[in-house]
């Protein structure tokens, strides 16, 4: 049988003649700057759906996690919607998991972790429906829900992150390029403290630079996009720079990545940064405790957060004059108030809260110099998560959200005590740490809110499912005279 290396060319022809064709009326109708951008992104695109699964759940990964939750490169308006990249690639994401299912190579099993994530899922379904029922404006029911939409990205991204492997490979590209933003963000900082050349840009597509006086000198404050991750890998890097029976040079390599990661967080000048490393690596250390002594210190850490959300939410009894006096800091103020206000519109709904698009009407005080101007404003978000999560979803909604963030650590934990090989026991501690870590700072912040809070939470989620299978049993230790 007589096989043709090279294609016909009467059907080579007719091809082009086509794409000539059709190329020609692109142009006549959309002109010359639209047919060039549809011929360039439209096989881009097919790429990215068609393309390999890989490819697509890294550069989804990392272009969302070093992103702005506000500002983005490009925006474009569509149906009333002004959407972002991200959007974008969120439905790119969701073609090629569909291309997938419909090859039915998407096998996904039954695991704890699911069950958590369906539970977050239900919160905010649970809170949007509640906003409906109430009849909150629909314009801010709208704009609040588009966050929780990327959670999404667990139950897309625990498709295409199936095993061990896969899971280290994702870790790694994004602890790459977190290496990378650090290392460029300090080199900046040198550059602009010795020079004098200092920036101040409040918010932008790329982060925050603003200027931060320091006694007699003033230093270039550098917080980028993603920044978060300088806390979280800082974590696992110690983690594994302490792990046992490992190399010197191990330890050493891991050392310096920590060291690279600490000065990125020194030099955003951002006390809560601070702060959340710190609970980090003191998690990463009760979790470094023996097993047996485990259960009472979590027990405690679950008291005392207990009591800090009391301690905090009790600020609502003081007086007015302390909140506007110049005692507390203006950001530290902020912060009380809101939660005092949503703590009120809690006590109002207590079972199923105000719901997505609902807030509260709370004082906004601004301070420049020495005046201090306050107004009334209303608030449909707050810094605490957990404080959002009570007002909105009422007890109902927390029950969920407990129940959700619960059914992940424990799944960590299992793992972490499953896992017989050092490295692979202390890289899941580490990740472990690091998201109960961030789950503490959420007191102050509101990183798990954010867009990139949820793709943060689906790859920590699909970590631990990605290694369910994996991890193996050390076997029990014999005595040596044990047969005699």
């Amino acid at each position: 049988m007589k096989t043709h290396v090279f294609p016909d060319k009467k059907m080579v022809f007719r091809q082009q003649v086509a794409l000539a064709v059709a190329a020609a009326i692109a142009v006549a109708v959309l002109g010359w700057e639209k047919s060039i951008l549809i011929a360039c992104g439209v096989p881009a695109l097919m790429v990215l759906v068609f393309g390999p699964s890989a490819f697509i759940a890294i550069l989804y990964c990392v272009l969302l996690l070093f992103s702005h939750q506000y500002y983005s490169v490009a925006t474009w308006s569509f149906g009333g919607i002004v959407w972002h990249p991200r959007e974008i690639l969120l439905f790119l994401l969701m073609g090629h998991v569909a291309y997938l299912v419909l090859l039915r190579k998407v096998h996904v099993g039954v695991h704890t972790v699911h069950i958590g994530m369906l539970s977050l899922a239900v919160y905010f379904i649970l809170a949007m429906f509640t906003g409906i029922m109430r009849r909150v404006d629909t314009s801010s029911l709208i704009g609040e829900a588009r966050f929780p939409f990327f959670i999404l990205s667990y139950f897309l991204l625990v498709a295409l992150i199936r095993d061990r492997r896969q899971a280290r490979r994702m870790l790694f590209v994004v602890l790459s390029v977190t290496i990378l933003v650090a290392t460029v963000s300090i080199a900046y900082f040198l550059y602009a403290s010795l020079t004098g050349n200092l920036v101040q840009l409040h918010q932008t597509p790329w982060g925050e630079f603003m200027l931060y006086p320091l006694g007699k000198f003033t230093f270039q404050m550098v917080r980028p996009n993603g920044h978060a991750l300088f806390e979280m890998f800082l974590v696992i890097a110690v983690s594994l720079a302490l792990a046992r029976n490992v190399r010197f040079r191990f330890r050493v390599f891991w050392t310096a990545i920590a060291c690279i990661l600490g000065a990125a967080i020194f030099i955003t000048f951002m006390r809560t940064a601070y702060a959340s490393a710190a609970v980090s690596l003191a998690v990463l250390t009760l979790l470094c405790l023996p097993g047996r002594r485990l259960p009472y210190v979590m027990v405690s850490m679950v008291g005392i957060g207990i009591m800090a959300v009391l301690a905090f939410t009790s600020f609502r009894l003081l007086s007015g004059a302390m909140l506007t006096g110049y005692e507390v800091e203006a950001s530290l103020r902020a912060r009380f108030i809101e939660m005092a206000g949503a703590l009120n519109a809690f006590m109002q709904h207590p079972l199923f809260g105000v719901g997505l698009g609902g807030g509260f009407e709370a004082l906004d005080m601004a301070q420049s110099g020495e005046q201090l101007a306050a107004g009334v404003r209303e608030y449909t978000t707050v810094h605490n998560i957990w404080m959002y999560y009570l007002y909105k979803g009422g007890l109902v909604g927390l029950l969920f959200v407990i129940t959700a963030y619960s059914l992940i650590v424990v799944s960590g934990q299992a793992l972490v005590l499953a896992e017989a090989e050092p490295k692979s026991r202390a890289l899941a501690r580490g990740v472990l740490a690091a998201f109960v870590g961030q789950l503490v700072a959420g007191l102050a912040m509101p990183r798990f809110l954010y867009p990139q809070g949820y793709v943060v939470i689906a790859l920590v989620a699909c970590f631990f499912y990605a290694n369910r299978n994996h991890a193996k049993v050390s076997p029990p230790r014999i005595p040596p005279n044990a047969g005699e």
